[in-house]
């Protein structure tokens, strides 16, 4: 059975499996195919649990592009996402401990849970609301898309010119983030300012630190605003959706 304190791992595991789980059954990896090639390998809890994990974009199945994306994704934004999908599931209503609890325990260890929990209720009212989840998944995410550009660019570039514009990134990623944060990744991307993201620049991004990344979002804002500096209020603006900052707790 698949071991429920290492989610990354299970994910990255898939993600790095993805053409031998597919081979023969097409491009995408239904939750049907995957009872199928983990042959009682996992409980129905467990893949239903590790394919809201994966399921960037919440149709249901993962794709090449997310089993890309997912290998990069940090610990804590997988599992965002499965209570992403599972918050959709609940009719976008507040998610309380107990169903962040039934809908993680098959892929995630307790004390997990609760770390998870302490971090992304940063109101303490014990719900996990959309906002904090959506905090929760894009920073991880965003980073991760960062890091997949340079892997999956031939397939975004739908008109094969050599560049990604923003159409092109908003068809690629349909469902997997809002329009404010694709524009942000873009931003992030775009080192010359050009408005377009190269090939080049999908390889230079891939090992940029995230601050330097950031960064580029900044430098992009203030070419865009033709400004000398930014105010607090622009800088927080320009990097909310890719970096939503996290509340300080009280004592």
């Amino acid at each position: 059975m698949l071991r429920s304190d290492t989610p990354s791992n299970i994910a990255g595991a898939l993600a790095g499996s993805f053409d031998d789980l597919t081979r023969g059954i097409g491009d995408v990896l239904t939750r049907e195919q995957l009872a199928i090639v983990m042959d009682g390998k996992a409980t129905d809890a467990q893949l239903d649990a590790v394919m809201r994990a994966v399921d960037l974009n919440g149709d249901g199945v993962m794709s090449g592009l997310e089993s890309v994306i997912i290998k990069s994704m940090p610990t804590d934004a997988t599992l965002a996402n499965a209570l992403q999908n599972q918050l959709e599931a609940n009719g976008n209503k507040a998610l309380t401990a107990a169903q962040v609890r039934q809908a993680l325990s098959p892929i995630a260890s307790n004390e997990r849970i609760n770390q998870l929990i302490d971090r992304i209720d940063v109101n303490g009212d014990g719900l996990l609301s959309a906002q904090e989840i959506t905090s929760a998944r894009i920073g991880g995410l965003s980073g991760s898309i960062a890091q997949s550009l340079s892997g999956y660019f031939d397939e975004l570039d739908a008109n094969l010119d050599g560049k990604l514009t923003f159409a092109e990134l908003k068809d690629g990623l349909d469902g997997m983030a809002t329009n404010s944060q694709l524009r942000a990744m873009m931003r992030a991307s775009d080192i010359n300012a050009d408005g377009v993201i190269s090939g080049l620049e999908a390889v230079v991004i891939k090992s940029m630190p995230s601050d330097s990344r950031l960064a580029t979002v900044l430098r992009n804002q203030l070419h865009a605003t033709r400004t000398r500096q930014l105010t607090h209020a622009q800088i927080r603006e320009a990097l909310n959706s890719i970096a939503p900052p996290t509340p300080s707790c009280g004592p």
